[in-house]
């Protein structure tokens, strides 16, 4: 019986294809309605004006770079749709997403689905309807796994510019930079009734004209961020950086939180319960490991929130986690601060003591 079995896992993997657009086929749709589970639907670089649907397929959707492949949805409602129950073995990667218009998840929406979203650029996409969510990403009762992606410039006119969670979500984003997102609520994040994870994030220059200019958790959602960098951030309302309502909690670790901007002054405002620990605060706040310092990112006024070599972040996290890539104790921050490479102490300069004139070649 365990060689039968074998033979037809065997056989099944033995006629998965790979479909080339534009090759074999001319649009990425007709790639995934040619496609069977476990298909490959490989895409050449350019520019492809259309709006795409998994339609339940657990494939792969591949592009050649997410630099140069680019789907544009034309304003013609959310340019990439999972709302068909696809499972962790549908991969979406190797794109840009662009020029979505709808009333959820302009740019990607996922309806109890929890596919991988790996190595994308969602920006410039749309959310216009009222008590709407998710300009860039929308989530809903899915639990998708989000990497090495980008989510900028894009709006929404009521929840989560960027990104949005709700109603039964579990997501986790890794190495993500959610950044230059509006909304009336959560310019960068919102969140609802949802366990969001946010791991190594970076949640920058978001603007709400309400509550929540960084992020906002309300009606029992429950994020927890763990090496996040929430930071230039602006609420009209309250809670710059974090707005985090009755009835939510949130756990926040090795983070920081700095020059976020709201009327009342706070970087976190909140009517729910919040843990902060071994993260850099502006204005303080209780708890252990927690401090209260300038992090000294490499250039925060073009964007760059790397810590610079003297940075007060450094080895200053949780030290029962995991040690960073160099083997030194955890960094506060989305970006931790390589020890290991050579010369990276920024404020030493070595001049030479004898100079040498060699022939010309």
């Amino acid at each position: 019986m365990k060689k039968v079995s074998l033979l037809l896992l065997l056989f099944s993997f033995s006629f998965a294809t790979t479909i080339n657009v534009p090759a074999d086929q001319s649009t990425i749709q007709a790639g995934i309605d040619a496609a069977s589970d476990g298909d490959t639907v490989l895409v050449s670089a350019g520019t492809y004006v259309e709006n795409i649907n998994f339609n339940g397929k657990n494939i792969v959707v591949q592009g050649e770079d997410r630099e140069t492949t680019i789907i544009d949805g034309n304003q013609s409602g959310s340019v990439v749709i999972f709302d068909s129950g696809e499972d962790s073995t549908a991969i979406f990667r190797g794109f840009t997403i662009t020029n979505g218009y709808a009333s959820f998840g302009a740019g990607i929406n996922l309806n109890n689905s929890n596919p991988i979203l790996r190595d994308l650029i969602v920006m410039g996409n749309t959310v216009y309807q009222d008590n709407s969510c998710g300009g860039g990403i929308n989530c809903y009762g899915a639990s998708p796994l989000i990497e090495n992606v980008i989510i900028m410039e894009n709006s929404s006119n009521s929840n989560g510019g960027g990104f949005c969670s709700w109603t039964d979500s579990n997501p986790i984003l890794s190495n993500v930079v959610i950044k230059y997102n509006n909304a009336e609520s959560g310019g960068g994040v919102s969140c609802n009734n949802s366990f969001p994870v946010f791991q190594k994030v970076e949640i920058s220059n978001n603007d709400a004209t309400g509550r929540g200019g960084g992020l906002l958790a309300w009606g029992e959602c429950y994020p927890a961020l763990t090496n996040v960098t929430v930071t230039n951030n602006i609420s009209n309302d309250r809670g710059g950086g974090l707005y985090i309502h009755a009835n939510s909690e949130s756990i926040v670790k090795n983070s920081i939180l700095y020059s976020n901007s709201a009327p009342d002054g706070n970087q976190i405002f909140y009517y729910g319960l919040i843990d902060i620990s071994y993260s850099n605060i502006q204005d303080g706040w209780e708890g252990e490991g927690n401090i209260d310092t300038d992090p000294l990112f490499v250039a925060p006024d073009s964007g760059d929130f790397h810590l610079r070599a003297t940075s007060p972040c450094i080895d200053a996290g949780d030290p029962n986690l995991p040690l960073d890539p160099d083997s030194t104790l955890a960094d506060m921050g989305a970006f931790y601060f390589d020890q290991s490479a050579v010369g990276f102490h920024e404020d030493l300069v070595i001049l030479p003591n004898k100079f040498y004139l060699y022939q010309n070649h």
